[in-house]
């Protein structure tokens, strides 16, 4: 017989919810910074070849995807309390 526990073995249903909330976060949140990361370069990279221009679609897609994240760790916290 193991004597292993998992942190995930002892949680309450509600503290599962609670957890749901900060994985869907931190994934928007890798996600959005990459997509960040991503229009960056790319703004960079036109910049050396003398043609700089913002690129809106890809830093306002990041945005709503961490804005989708935050509300979605939102409403997952607020069943809890």
């Amino acid at each position: 017989m193991s004597m292993i526990t998992t942190r995930h073995a002892d949680l309450h249903p509600r503290e599962a919810v609670s957890l749901w909330g900060e994985i869907w976060y931190r994934t928007s949140l890798i996600l959005a910074g990459f997509f960040a990361l991503l229009a960056a370069g790319n703004f960079i990279y036109k910049a050396s070849e003398g043609d700089p221009w913002v690129p809106i679609f890809p830093l306002v897609l990041a945005f709503l995807i961490w804005l989708t994240g935050r509300s979605l760790r939102f409403m997952l916290n607020a069943r809890i309390n």
